[in-house]
């Protein structure tokens, strides 16, 4: 009776020791379901426990129900709005957990790895660049503080969660493994995905060069030039920058891993950052062309780059720019323009405006009238006047629905900024002279620019100039900066845009 008694202490004991440690410990996995894989992490904080599957419900936190310990194995169940589930671990061994997980009454698995602590100044070996035999690029990177990978074969850019030692698990479910240390760093590294395997080398994928290039009105634009390895004379892409008020940095990722594959990129600090002198708000769209002008003036001359093989990129803002100094004469190798605008900056904003705020479940009326507001208000300040009649509208709209968001007009007013010169400027109407190759990409969750018609106005303009050359390509459940759910980059971004530069200029 007595060593009966002992055997029942013991088994509970373990099961309750194997519950704590599994509840006290951060996870991250997949799941797989109905033919479905989701990423998923557990996350202890402040004395909870709780799974989010960021790529599927984004920010949302389920605390884990129902933990129970059964045979030493952790089960437990989370209430998601839609449907519950319920997961039971079959196997738990060196801080790897699987099991099933069941939804609705239909049967799945998951895995999920121990996150193991790392302090960012134990990461520095891992950073760099590593290159495999057919020549594809892993770009590995300090990001906010958290390791992150450029997967060239998933192509994913992933965060990097430390599994075992030099081991690290992605959230695309890939593996990677460093190997070779020599020093402070890693020379190699496995990569391990489905199945598949392969070994990337270390190399040194790029040269950053950075100078500060005066411009003819006085300003001056601090710039950074990535170009691959060798004195080569290599093709290259100038970043053109738009609204967004940062730096450099902004376009860092891009630059580095197009420079990793051979194709020169040229980013810059916008107006007032940086090494950049001059005010973005007194900048209109005639400014910001000829600083992208004067930019790809300074690459035909530089030593390192094909001057005939100099293409133009932007993003937002920045592709307007792009495509209107592209039609200047100027006659670049390409186009890539991403999430491009093509009617006027006042439709785009009331696209915008009102994307926002059926985003807010505000009514279809209350939006037209919201609406006819900023179309009055930008009418007004292409003009430079804002008048008693507007200003006591807009007062009127704004104490009967203080919630709603309306242009700020100060009475008898116009803005001081430079943007009403812009408003009535529809990128569309530049396209008549671009008879260069256009990549035109979107997300199709995009709530700034409209896909479908600025996409329409490209293809015609394009067609009207005797232009043929236009690719399109739409990324589903991607936004007007290409991210999805859990902060996700858009799979594909940056490898379908070298290998579409490769294929355009037909570098090998």
């Amino acid at each position: 009776m007595i060593t009966r008694l002992i055997f029942a202490l013991l088994l509970l004991t373990n099961g309750l020791a194997s519950q704590s440690s599994f509840l006290e410990n951060n996870w991250v996995g997949r799941l797989e379901l109905s033919g479905e894989s989701h990423f998923m992490r557990i996350q202890f904080k402040d004395g909870q426990t709780s799974l989010q599957l960021p790529y599927w419900d984004g920010n949302t936190r389920y605390p884990l129900l129902q933990v129970e310990d059964k045979e030493g194995l952790p089960q437990f169940t989370i209430k998601r709005i839609v449907n519950h589930l319920e997961f039971q671990g079959t196997a738990w061994k060196e801080g790897k957990l699987e099991g099933k997980v069941r939804r609705n009454g239909l049967e799945g698995r998951f895995q999920l790895y121990r996150i193991l602590p790392l302090a960012s100044n134990d990461w520095q070996g891992y950073l760099g660049d590593y290159k495999t035999k057919d020549g594809l690029v892993f770009k590995v990177w300090d990001r906010f503080n958290t390791l992150r990978v450029h997967s060239p074969l998933s192509q994913e850019v992933s965060r990097m969660y430390p599994i075992a030692e030099n081991q690290f698990w992605l959230a695309t479910g890939e593996s990677i493994r460093f190997k070779r240390r020599e020093g402070e760093a890693f020379e190699a590294m496995q990569w391990d995905w489905q199945g598949q395997e392969c070994e990337a080398s270390r190399i040194v994928a790029f040269t950053e060069e950075k100078s500060i290039v005066d411009l003819p009105n006085g300003d001056t634009v601090g710039i950074s030039l990535f170009t691959p390895p060798g004195s080569g004379r290599f093709p290259a892409v100038l970043i053109a920058r738009g609204a967004a008020n940062l730096d450099r940095s902004l376009n860092y990722t891009e630059a580095e891993i197009f420079a990793s594959n051979g194709i020169a990129t040229l980013v810059y600090d916008n107006y007032g950052t940086g090494e950049t002198r001059g005010d973005l708000r007194t900048k209109d769209f005639e400014d910001k062309q000829k600083l992208v002008l004067q930019l790809y003036t300074y690459l035909q001359g530089h030593p390192k780059i094909q001057s005939n093989q100099i293409g133009l990129m932007g993003g937002s803002q920045g592709a307007r720019i792009a495509a209107m100094a592209a039609s200047k004469g100027i006659e670049p190798a390409f186009l890539i323009l991403r999430a491009h605008p093509m009617e006027t900056r006042k439709d785009q904003q009331l696209y915008a405006i009102g994307a926002f705020l059926r985003q807010r479940n505000v009514t279809e009326e209350r939006i037209v009238q919201v609406l006819h507001l900023w179309e009055w208000y930008f009418d007004l300040a292409s003009r430079q006047e804002i008048d008693q009649e507007y200003v006591d509208a807009v007062a009127k709209m704004r104490s009967a629905y203080p919630d709603l968001m309306f242009p700020a007009a100060p009475r008898n007013q116009a803005p001081p900024f430079a943007w009403p010169d812009d408003i009535y400027d529809a990128t569309k109407d530049y396209l008549a002279t671009i008879h260069c190759p256009v990549l035109s990409e979107h997300g199709v969750d995009d709530d700034r620019v409209p896909p479908n018609k600025s996409i329409h106005f490209l293809a015609e303009g394009l067609k009207q100039a005797g232009n043929d050359g236009l690719t399109v390509i739409r990324y589903p459940n991607a936004n007007h900066s290409f991210t999805m759910p859990g902060f996700r980059i858009a799979p594909g971004l940056f490898m379908n845009e070298v290998n579409w530069m490769k294929e355009t200029l037909k570098v090998p």
